[in-house]
């Protein structure tokens, strides 16, 4: 039986239980079956999910039909690293209009941009960048390929000191993540308009637009770079942890920084420490996220100092019901309250929540296995509640917590509210 001479109905009927990658391949058999294969049913999804290997043939085909579809969001998987270069070159003079292209690959082997092909593609609606493996080769020309990024993460990749040179001059970029790779305080000077000297250069390009900066588990080892982190005059979140070097400077620049007012501590040498400094020294957070290890006597460090904050996001297992009393004693003015992964919890929690929080619009309390449906549904309808056993009411906007613009940065980011 020849499968082309079935009606084009039943034609995208089959081709519906086709992945996107099978897709490309039945649409070079012919030209019945490539007008199934890119039938406006089948592509109907904003996100396009493809997994791009060494081989292009057929390509060029599907990155015109997405763009004629107006799709702006790819994200991917590659065979090896060295597919992408390919790939960028086809989408840049294909599909010029994609906006996010985002990395979802496990254990590929290389690193893109060594094969020269990408010297002159141009992604200039490129906004968002995810890359799992990036070097110096890449770093070379991403500016001029991707020149207006917003958003950059290159979280657990190679990046690096030499790497930090070129992408100073993303002068669009407003949020940064090199969280887990080699970066030391050399290359954060030069992100942030210092010289190879360490002093500050009033004519070197320096990210000046970045309001989101996660710096966690990045090699710093010295105070150097507190002193350049107070000349980001937009810097709203920051993201610290291990082996960032924590001094008598960096709580004086957390504490009085005007623009600051996101803080999340991941595990590292002296939270406890950091939390009470602030409260000491006084700040204008509004957001604070904490992960492990803190535990109930921590929570005194909130008895002062924390009059701005309206979210806190806790992740302990060793935080128990005593803590939630003391958290819901001092800050009464919580608006969002998210304590998952506090495995210790009981309803009891709940039950000082729901009498002590009465401005709480959005509480979260997934994995913790001690509290009930039942507890969940004793919190009052002016709350939304996100528990194991679902919402309790429609999802929470964001100006039942505040119409404040500097709050719009955090809120998503740190509640991962759609």
């Amino acid at each position: 039986m020849d499968i082309a001479r079935l009606p084009h109905n039943v034609l995208v009927k089959v081709c519906s239980y086709l992945t996107f990658n099978e897709l490309i391949n039945v649409a070079q058999i012919c030209k019945k079956l490539k007008s199934a294969a890119y039938d406006n049913s089948l592509w109907k999804h904003d996100k396009v999910n493809l997994h791009l290997p060494l081989n292009l043939e057929g390509w060029s085909a599907l990155y015109e039909n997405l763009e004629e579809k107006g799709k702006r969001t790819l994200i991917f998987t590659v065979e090896h690293y060295s597919a992408l270069d390919g790939h960028l070159n086809l989408i840049a003079r294909h599909w010029p209009g994609v906006v996010y292209l985002q990395d979802a690959t496990e254990g590929a082997e290389g690193v893109p941009g060594r094969s020269g092909i990408l010297q002159n593609s141009k992604l200039r609606n490129a906004k968002y960048l995810k890359l799992k493996s990036f070097g110096l080769a890449f770093s070379h020309i991403l500016v001029d390929m991707m020149p207006f990024l917003e958003i950059l993460d290159l979280s657990e990749s190679q990046f690096d000191d030499n790497c930090a040179r070129d992408v100073v001059h993303l002068l669009r970029l407003r949020d940064l993540n090199v969280a887990n790779t080699r970066l030391t305080e050399l290359g954060m000077v030069s992100l942030l308009g210092g010289s190879h000297l360490l002093f500050f250069d009033h004519n070197a390009p320096m990210l000046n637009q970045v309001q989101i900066l996660d710096i966690s588990n990045c090699v710093i080892r010295t105070s150097i770079p507190w002193t350049f982190l107070s000349r980001l005059s937009r810097l709203n979140t920051l993201i610290i942890t291990d082996n960032f070097y924590i001094s008598n400077q960096a709580y004086q620049f957390l504490a009085t920084n005007n623009t600051l007012r996101c803080l999340v501590l991941k595990p590292c040498l002296g939270p406890k420490k950091i939390v009470q400094q602030l409260s000491s020294h006084g700040n204008k957070l509004q957001c604070l996220h904490l992960i492990d290890p803190f535990s109930d006597r921590d929570m005194i460090c909130f008895s002062n100092g924390y009059n701005a904050l309206i979210c806190l996001k806790i992740e302990s297992i060793y935080l128990t019901d005593e803590g939630v009393e003391q958290i819901s004693t001092f800050l009464p003015q919580l608006k969002a309250l998210d304590l998952s992964k506090c495995h210790n919890l009981t309803g009891l929690s709940i039950t000082h929540i729901r009498k002590r929080l009465t401005n709480l619009k959005f509480l979260r309390v997934l994995n913790t296995p001690e509290i009930t449906e039942l507890d969940v549904e004793s919190m009052s309808t002016t709350c939304c509640v996100q528990s194991n056993c679902g919402y309790t009411t429609g999802v929470i906007d964001l100006t039942e917590v505040s119409n404040d613009p500097e709050v719009a940065v955090w809120f998503h980011r740190i509640l991962h509210l759609e």
